[in-house]
């Protein structure tokens, strides 16, 4: 790797543990649930949610913090999936703490903890980098007087209309089974078909998008630990650009009808527009710049002295090609690091945007993994022919991983969540992204050989997935989140 880092032998960690909402129903091509947590209508109450989490998180941290058998002085990865800070009304309501919007107290708060917890252990002499997954917030202050208003009434009202005459035609619902293929369900060829008892049900839906009420936006913490000079911590923020039809909920199916339930829902609200127009990295950032750094997905970090091109695209941003549309483009180098942190996502063929020899890490909070990314998929990792907790290493949706999967169990419900690690091979590329090919672009290699006897040198050097339970004696666990704190995920050659 000529004038490249080298990334081959770093230690992943990730944090596998369910971070949606509560037995989630699909009516359509959505769902309707409740987020665990507990309601939030002051400054009190927002700290409150806030800080347990930070201190959950931190305690996790502190077990991959301790964890033995790491691979000497090579960067240390952990990674969170996406939703593990939200509230139970999906976003953050925009409430501020102590002068800070939740975001902001968040990203402060945790950039001083996981620092603390670095330089109380022996691991202050190594190098970290650690990425929250989303965090969801949204500008509305007091989000149940919003779910009163007449705007958001009327639509409840015309929703349940819709809904009733669905299912007077015979539609009915459905426990839902993969939280990740309902992302791109309403824009699929089916879900268009007039015949479908939810045609109109999915049509509003789709256009009451189109008029969102509220902004909510998806942005991930990373916090890049460098342990030269007594350890310093920097932080930096990457905002999730593809709104998924999963992200938010319908709302509450209750006595047959939709109620709001207290959340900002699919049907209220939209993302904020990103352009990755200008190669969506985050140039012109150095240590003594008091320059905030532009938004994008990819960007330029220091480890062990060493540069290191990293990037991080949430969830549906990896299945849209968020990093790979973007290789080749003025400024940027091959990416040596694409970090996954997702809620119902996997790594993708067609998706890997990693340089020559880069790694792709992958930690999702949602879901099972699938042999194809697609309704004909069937689980990898099962016991008696259902998904189960497990290991595995082979090619999985064109791409050789090695994988971990977590099944938790609460209220006889099976929740999931799972990671995955892949390298590329030395070969060169991926080429530069043609946009009329979408998804036919290629991505890069991740093997050599076939797909039923692959090789990869990085990849094989790993040992396999060390899995550790996550605990803690909080008699909250269970308020806020849906099915435990499920495990730890080592990742180390």
């Amino acid at each position: 790797m000529t004038q490249r880092t080298n990334i081959t032998q770093n230690n992943f960690f990730a944090w596998s543990l369910y971070t949606a909402y509560t037995n989630p129903i699909t009516i359509g091509n959505w769902v309707a649930a409740a987020w665990p947590g507990k309601p939030i209508t002051t400054a009190a109450d927002l700290q409150a949610d806030l800080d347990f989490r930070i201190d959950v998180l931190c305690d996790a941290f502190a077990q991959a913090v301790a964890a033995p058998h790491k691979n000497g002085d090579w960067v240390r990865y952990f990674v969170v999936p996406e939703f593990y800070f939200h509230s139970a009304h999906g976003p953050y309501p925009g409430i501020e703490v102590q002068g800070q919007s939740a975001f902001m107290y968040l990203q402060e708060q945790l950039c001083s903890r996981l620092f603390s917890v670095l330089l109380a252990s022996p691991e202050k002499d190594f190098d970290w980098v650690i990425c929250t997954g989303g965090v969801l917030t949204t500008h509305v202050t007091d989000i149940a007087a919003f779910g009163q208003t007449a705007q958001v009434q009327a639509r409840l009202t015309d929703l349940n209309a819709m809904y009733k005459s669905a299912t007077n035609s015979g539609a009915s619902t459905l426990n839902t089974a993969h939280v990740g293929l309902l992302r791109g369900r309403a824009l699929s060829t089916t879900s268009q078909d007039p015949a479908d008892p939810f045609y109109d049900f999915n049509a509003t839906v789709n256009y009451m998008r189109q008029d969102p009420l509220c902004t909510v936006r998806n942005r991930a913490c990373l916090f890049v630990y460098n342990s030269a000079n007594h350890g310093s911590m920097a932080s930096r923020v990457v905002e999730k650009q593809a709104e998924s039809t999963v992200d938010l909920t319908l709302g509450t199916l209750t006595n047959g009808g939709l109620e709001i339930g207290g959340q900002i829902t699919e049907w209220m609200a939209n993302y904020p527009p990103i352009s990755i127009i200008n190669g969506d990295h985050q140039h012109g950032i150095t240590p003594s710049s008091n320059v905030l750094p532009s938004p994008g997905a990819r960007m330029s970090i220091t480890s062990y002295d060493q540069p290191v091109e990293l990037g991080a695209e949430i969830c549906l941003d990896h299945r849209l090609q968020r990093l790979r549309r973007t290789v080749d483009m003025t400024g940027n180098a091959p990416l040596d690091i694409q970090l996954v942190p997702s809620g119902g996502m996997q790594i993708l063929d067609y998706g890997v945007a990693a340089g020559s020899s880069g790694a792709i890490f992958n930690a999702d909070g949602c879901d099972y993994i699938l042999n194809e990314y697609n309704a004909s998929g069937v689980p990898v990792i099962t016991a008696d022919g259902k998904p189960s907790s497990g290991t595995t290493k082979q090619v999985i949706t064109g791409v050789y991983t090695s994988a971990a999967q977590t099944k938790s169990t609460a209220n006889n419900v099976d929740y999931f969540s799972h990671s995955q690690l892949s390298y590329r091979t030395t070969e060169d590329g991926p080429p530069g992204f043609q946009n009329p090919l979408s998804t036919d672009n290629p991505g890069g290699q991740t093997f050599t050989g076939t797909a039923t006897s692959p090789s990869n040198t990085y990849l094989d050097a790993y040992q396999p997935p060390v899995v550790t339970q996550v605990t803690n004696s909080s008699p909250e666990i269970s308020t806020y989140f849906a099915a435990g704190l499920g495990e730890i995920h080592q990742y180390s050659v």
